[in-house]
């Protein structure tokens, strides 16, 4: 059994099944006799029936199931898996069984290159508060998970790098795509845009035109682009990786920031042709 808080959930993947939840601030509040239960305790006790609701027993003290853990992949433990753990809030871990002291704090460093720095500031504050040099390693032992979490950082840093430089180029390539589709369509309605001007229509109406058109292109395009990925995305759900990743996402500011270069883009290649269709010989045109 562990008493611990609600940010554990988050910071130890222990994500509860559909139904059921995780300890929450009014559980520590009120010293709820709460548990969340792991998946393989839960098939120990209760089978292949519903445990959300049912009653434990600690010795003698009851505590009522509000979720069960979701199955997941552990390389590592404290003590033992959590899929055989009894999971209560801390407050009543402490008044039920008069444990008062911590014996085990977790913190997550926001970015995993700052470890180092963090450790030691952790240290410093720690010794200030116990009185113990913080420069003694061996007065408070700390379990730096840390460097997988460096690894899978620079790992993933130089991934999107990889895949911006590869997507630029290909975005680049199918501008110069669309851009000569656009020469093409231009010099295949030379008569159209000649009829057009002979009929009272303006150098801004051929552009506006041909600009629209190319805009379109793209949007399409892209817009198939963004639905398969979204596809893609939600597919990687299904892959049991997110212990170790987490859970792929689209991110909303790659996706502002696409937008952006395809309209660059956009602009790029139909700018020329659009300029050649608004600068057509009306006479020529008529002539062709």
């Amino acid at each position: 059994m562990a008493g611990v808080y609600p940010i554990y959930s988050e910071m130890r993947n222990v994500i509860p099944e559909q139904g059921g939840r995780f300890i929450n601030d009014l559980d520590m509040k009120d010293r709820r006799r709460v548990a969340l239960i792991g998946d393989k305790l839960k098939e120990l006790l209760f089978g292949e029936t519903n445990a959300i609701g049912r009653i434990v027993y600690v010795g003698q003290d009851p505590f009522t199931v509000i979720g069960v853990m979701q199955k997941k992949t552990q390389n590592s433990s404290y003590n033992r898996r959590d899929a055989d753990r009894v999971f209560i809030p801390a407050s009543t871990f402490s008044s039920a069984f008069g444990v008062i002291k911590v014996n085990n704090i977790i913190y997550q460093v926001k970015n995993p290159t700052d470890a180092d720095q963090v450790n030691t500031q952790v240290r410093e504050v720690l010794g200030k508060r116990h009185k113990f040099d913080p420069t003694d390693k061996d007065a408070v032992w700390i379990w730096d998970t840390n460097e997988m979490d460096k690894f899978m950082f620079y790992f993933f840093l130089a991934f999107n790098i990889f895949m911006g430089l590869i997507g630029s180029f290909t975005l680049a390539v199918g501008g110069i795509g669309v851009a000569n589709i656009m020469y093409i369509v231009v010099q295949e309605r030379v008569k159209e845009i000649g009829v057009k001007r002979a009929v009272g229509a303006k150098r801004s109406n051929i552009l506006i035109q041909f600009f629209m058109e190319t805009f379109f292109i793209v949007l399409f395009g892209s817009s198939i682009g963004f639905l398969i990925a979204y596809g893609i995305t939600k597919a990687m759900a299904f892959i049991p990786i997110k212990d170790f990743v987490g859970t792929p996402e689209i991110s909303i500011e790659v996706s502002i920031a696409t937008v952006a270069v395809l309209a660059v883009i956009g602009f790029a290649a139909g700018v020329m042709p659009a300029k050649r269709a608004a600068n057509l010989n009306v006479v020529e045109c008529l002539r062709t």
